[in-house]
């Protein structure tokens, strides 16, 4: 036990991304603002109805073999059919990389650890390109340790940040459907 509340901390990530985003001008919308349960299936439809063009779920991985401590950036279904998913996700491993000093990860399908993927990224999937990001294991120390540093977290919520805009810099004429040529 590390002390380190997965839910608090992804939280905290999240607001901060949210004004780093809404300084550059975007328009954002959280599932939650506060530490409150929100269903899997509910957070995506948050973003529909909201309009979202992109869907990014903040994680931090657990796992307790001090061996795996690597970061991991997950999109749903098979790279081919999903393309824009797999940019968003090797740009934010990239980033976690440049930013965070987190060097190797990986960018991996949803479905290596379910069989029917994640929730958020299987139903986001016919909308929006869509990423779940784990960064760190807050089950290591060093992650813990790396999670209780305010300047770590401002650092992970600017690799986003980084990466969901240039992500949409990338493609500047791209209109809201990712299938869009």
């Amino acid at each position: 036990e590390t002390g380190i509340h997965e839910e608090e901390t992804n939280l905290q990530v999240a607001l901060l991304l949210e004004r780093y985003l809404t300084q550059a001008g975007a328009t954002v919308v959280l599932t939650r603002k506060k530490d409150e349960a929100i269903g899997l299936h509910e957070r995506v439809q948050i973003a529909l109805e909201a309009g979202a063009e992109l869907f990014v779920s903040i994680h931090h991985n657990g796992c307790f073999d001090p061996g795996v401590d690597t970061p991991q950036v997950f999109f749903h279904g098979k790279a081919s059919s999903n393309p824009d998913s797999v940019r968003l996700a090797r740009r934010l491993r990239a980033e976690f990389e440049t930013l965070l000093g987190r060097t190797s990860g990986a960018v991996i399908r949803d479905n290596v650890m379910y069989d029917i993927g994640f929730a958020v990224l299987r139903h986001s999937f016919d909308h929006m390109p869509a990423v779940l990001g784990e960064p760190v294991f807050f089950t290591q120390s060093n992650g813990a340790r790396q999670l209780s540093d305010d300047e770590f977290l401002k650092a992970e919520a600017r690799a986003y940040a980084n990466a969901i805009m240039g992500f949409f810099q990338e493609s500047p004429g791209r209109d809201s459907d990712p299938h869009a040529p």
